[in-house]
């Protein structure tokens, strides 16, 4: 397996598993939110304010090509809104396995509204909506698009971090990808 995409909501756990899946399948970890805001030298909350959601997600676009475009064996964290650029599906599929970790709502809701990287580091996805609308809405937009992104769907609402870790290492073992 050279590469592994972790794809979810905000808050879904995406970050935490993926570092402790790299460590248990002795791969690299790479972060595509952190990746893009190193690269270019502000937060994505700076990014945004400043140049507009469309900006960062060419930054997004760009810095996902050349992920796999990569030869390194990688377990990617990306950013809740990759699956909007579906062009580059084809390609994901392509290079490696494609997880979506989902959790229900009130499990976002709760883990967002407890993370301090919410209010500095995670900028509203539609301007003027409270965080449990807006997250409502951006769930049902991209839902579809989630299950049409994944080889393979875990749920991380109440399984620990090493047990999602676990079944992810299931299907890898498995080969399904």
């Amino acid at each position: 397996m050279r590469r592994i995409f972790l794809i979810g909501y905000r808050c879904t756990g995406k970050t935490t598993v993926g570092k402790a899946l790299a460590q248990a399948l002795n791969m690299d970890f790479l972060d595509l939110d952190d990746f893009i805001v190193q690269r270019a030298g502000r937060s994505i909350q700076e990014l945004v304010s400043q140049h507009g959601w469309p900006y960062f997600r060419s930054l997004e676009r760009q810095a996902l090509k050349e992920v796999m475009n990569s030869p390194k064996a990688v377990v990617v964290s990306c950013g809740g809104g990759v699956v909007l650029h579906g062009e580059l599906l084809p390609q994901i599929k392509a290079s490696g396995l494609v997880v979506w970790l989902k959790a229900d709502i009130a499990t976002i809701l709760d883990r967002l509204l407890k993370d301090l990287r919410t209010r500095h580091q995670r900028p509203s996805l539609m301007s003027g909506m409270q965080l449990e609308e807006e997250t409502r809405h951006i769930l049902k937009e991209r839902l579809p698009l989630y299950e049409a992104w994944a080889d393979v769907a875990v749920q991380t609402d109440h399984a620990t971090v090493q047990e999602v870790v676990e079944e992810i290492r299931s299907v890898v073992s498995k080969g399904v990808s």
